[in-house]
């Protein structure tokens, strides 16, 4: 294994543990500055601050009028509708054929259940 260096970042100045100094990841630049406070931790006691009430209670203030996205449409406001091209009717041969198709796809499925059932009970 090589080496570790840390990476560049402010890290406990070497010759002043009070501030901190940069490190460039190669070495310390003489950039120096004083820590940031800590935050206090969520356990630790925090000095209470006295609130006064206000002068005058205050009401919450009211929320603006969002538009309604269920209301019906105005129907002056509508696009025109738009014409629909008249659908040919289904010929008949249409309907047979969808019809037979039907018929067929039956048949084969119940010939290839009694091909399964009896290979099946050959089996056993």
């Amino acid at each position: 294994m090589g080496d570790y260096a840390p990476i560049a970042g402010w890290y406990e100045a070497p010759d002043n543990p009070a501030l901190i100094e940069f490190w460039d990841g190669q070495k310390w630049t003489g950039h120096q500055a004083a820590p940031e406070p800590e935050l206090q931790s969520v356990g630790a006691q925090a000095t209470p601050t006295l609130m006064t009430p206000p002068a005058a209670p205050m009401a919450p203030p009211m929320p603006a009028a969002a538009p309604n996205p269920f209301a019906p449409a105005d129907p002056a406001t509508l696009p025109p509708p738009v014409p629909q091209a008249p659908q040919a009717p289904v010929s008949e041969s249409k309907k047979k054929f969808s019809l037979n198709g039907r018929l067929i796809g039956l048949v084969g499925g119940v010939v290839v259940l009694i091909v399964a059932v009896a290979l099946i009970l050959t089996k056993i």
